[in-house]
């Protein structure tokens, strides 16, 4: 199967492989948005604002602020059960390095798996490349 995806110049291109299109895609964010240095984040607002208006400056708020609500909540909330049941101390109440680390762990990864949606959201919304599958 083959996919078909505008580019920003007009030209139809047909992919055989569906794996390309992200890469495709990211090329021509880079071709319709070169990278630029800012000097400082107030001259990098006035660029974005002056090239894409002011809403383009609040735009993936709300989803990174949900990212991150639920990333970190999951992992610290997962981390304080964990600690309440005694993984991170031995028997003697002292810190068990290792058996922190291992929650540490397993909070992180379940904080990443359970925010992972939340940062696709945040993902799509700030940056949007038409693509027609």
């Amino acid at each position: 199967m083959s996919s078909i995806i505008s580019t920003p110049r007009n030209k139809i291109s047909v992919i055989h492989n569906k794996n390309l299109v992200l890469s495709i895609c990211m090329y021509e964010f880079l071709l319709l948005y070169p990278l630029s240095f800012h000097r400082n984040v107030f001259h990098g607002a006035y660029m974005i604002a002056s090239k894409d208006g002011l809403a383009a400056l609040q735009k993936g708020l709300v989803p990174a602020l949900w990212y991150q609500f639920v990333m970190n909540g999951t992992r610290l909330g997962t981390y304080n059960l964990l600690e309440k049941k005694g993984w991170t101390r031995n028997k003697d109440g002292r810190v068990n390095h290792f058996g922190s680390a291992i929650a540490g762990c397993c909070c992180g990864t379940l904080g990443a798996i359970v925010g992972s949606p939340f940062y696709l959201v945040c993902f799509h919304s700030s940056i949007m490349i038409a693509v027609f599958l």
